[in-house]
């Protein structure tokens, strides 16, 4: 499933709050989201409107693999 163009980091967040991560404090322009049953795992972007490609890629793949969801369905939800 190809990756939608155009995402903003609002969206992005929505996701991830959706699957009970909790914004952390912000450092600068960059968005930090823990997740807290595990409290290593940290997801940190840049706060930049729309997101890249590359970056939006990585979030997807990092969430798939620590939240246990199908890269196909994260992607549809956003």
């Amino acid at each position: 499933m190809k990756l939608p163009r155009n995402v903003s980091p609002v969206r992005v967040i929505a996701l991830l709050q959706s699957l009970h991560y909790r914004l952390a404090p912000q450092r600068g322009n960059h968005i930090c989201l823990r997740r807290p049953s595990k409290p290593l795992h940290v997801i940190t972007f840049l706060n930049q409107d729309p997101l890249e490609a590359r970056t939006l890629r990585g979030i997807i793949a990092e969430v798939s693999y620590e939240a246990f969801v199908p890269v196909a369905a994260l992607i549809g939800r956003l």
